[in-house]
């Protein structure tokens, strides 16, 4: 299994695109897991359509547009539609695909959404690549934090799938005082390193060997 964390959907950059290429291939068949929507967002199957639609769905180009620059069309892209996709369909799209795509959002709804699927466990064995964006990045870890925005109000830590650990990662890293306060209270309480990417960056993780990519900044315990 090979793990990306990323921030945004841009894989078609100069700062990710050549490394990237070594993992999403032209005959690569990807699944994208949306499951990170808001509720006060995407209530039902016709809000789902209204932001990812191929005509003018809010997301839709911003997901599939950057594949273009890898090879891959969109007859190799699957969908997993909450709101349509049966369980079962869902596992078997899964295991057809070599790319598993985590959208960003919120992520405690993506992992309570993916555990409704039954999806975890499918996901947790897969020996492709999984790429996660915000949301789709952080619920890769055992367990990781959120710094308070706009969704959340306060700090907290919060279960993902059981994949990775050892680390820490701070999404969407801007220098901010809050960043950095949220950042120094891990260090102390996990004992463990924190990996901050900004949006302009990635985590490579391939047999336990975390590679950075573009701008991402590396705090440990002095």
């Amino acid at each position: 299994m090979i793990n990306i964390l990323a921030n945004i959907y841009d894989i078609d950059e100069d700062w990710c695109l050549n490394t990237f290429r070594q993992y999403i291939k032209s005959d690569s068949k990807v699944a994208i897991i949306p499951f990170s929507f808001r509720d006060a967002q995407i209530d039902s199957k016709e809000k789902w359509h209204e932001v990812y639609n191929p005509k003018n769905g809010l997301y839709y180009h911003g997901i599939i547009d950057p594949f273009e620059s890898y090879g891959i069309n969109e007859k190799q892209i699957k969908w997993i539609n909450y709101f349509e996709t049966s369980k079962e369909e869902a596992k078997k799209i899964i295991l057809d695909s070599d790319v598993l795509y985590f959208t960003g959002g919120l992520p405690d709804r993506m992992m309570e959404r993916l555990i409704e699927f039954e999806l975890v466990p499918f996901i947790e064995k897969h020996t492709g690549v999984l790429i996660g964006f915000s949301a789709g990045a952080v619920i890769q870890k055992k367990q990781y934090h959120l710094t308070p925005d706009k969704d959340y109000a306060t700090f907290k830590y919060y279960k993902g799938m059981d994949m990775l650990e050892g680390f820490n990662v701070e999404i969407h890293f801007t220098h901010s005082e809050l960043q950095m306060e949220s950042i120094h209270k891990v260090l102390e309480e996990t004992q463990l390193p924190v990996y901050a990417i900004e949006d302009e960056g990635a985590l490579i993780i391939e047999n336990n060997v975390i590679t950075p990519v573009g701008k991402v900044h590396f705090f440990d315990r002095i």
